[in-house]
């Protein structure tokens, strides 16, 4: 039993891979000779592996009409993103409460020549990047022994502004930072 569970493994892999290679288009119905000559596997455990990629939603099976793949929709874009989202938001958050510097330093090494440049806010209402929420003047010294000399953009509503001189007062914070 468990050769067949691994073959049944194997078989889904191989979907899979020939999925992603686009071997066939969302919406294609495919038979089962045609899919058991596409992935080497015999019916056994082709038929295990479907379904896996039935419950996953990657195919429909339907009896005598064969396997469609399922077509792809906005509505499963949009929900695929915002999962995505969600998870890589925490995934990052957590990576930075647990990363070890060195492996940082070597991330950003690996990567600093694709960084157009480095944006940041404060929080979610958007505060001067003084307010305290995040100790900026480390951060960017960070990036600067990090060997960054590109560009930040600070994302915020300028609350020290006055009619007289609106854009020198609402960025007397990078003079506390000196910058």
């Amino acid at each position: 039993m468990e050769k067949r569970g691994n073959l049944s493994s194997q078989a889904y892999k191989k979907f899979k891979e020939l999925l992603f290679d686009k071997v066939w288009k969302p919406g294609d119905f495919v038979s089962q000779p045609e899919l058991i000559n596409k992935t080497g596997f015999s019916l056994s455990p082709m038929r295990d592996a479907l379904h896996k990629l039935s419950a996953e939603g990657l195919v429909k099976i339907t009896p005598r009409k064969g396997i469609q793949i399922t077509p792809s929709s906005l509505k499963i874009i949009r929900e695929v993103f915002h999962l995505r989202k969600i998870i890589e938001k925490e995934a990052v958050i957590f990576f930075i409460n647990n990363a070890h510097e060195d492996v940082i330093k070597k991330l950003f090494e690996r990567h600093k020549n694709l960084i157009g440049h480095i944006q940041f806010s404060a929080s979610h209402d958007r505060a001067e990047p003084n307010d305290g929420e995040v100790n900026y003047p480390w951060l960017l010294n960070k990036f600067k022994e990090l060997g960054y000399s590109g560009f930040f953009g600070a994302e915020y509503f300028p609350r020290n502004t006055t009619s007289d001189h609106p854009t020198e007062k609402g960025i007397k914070w990078l003079k506390q930072f000196k910058l």
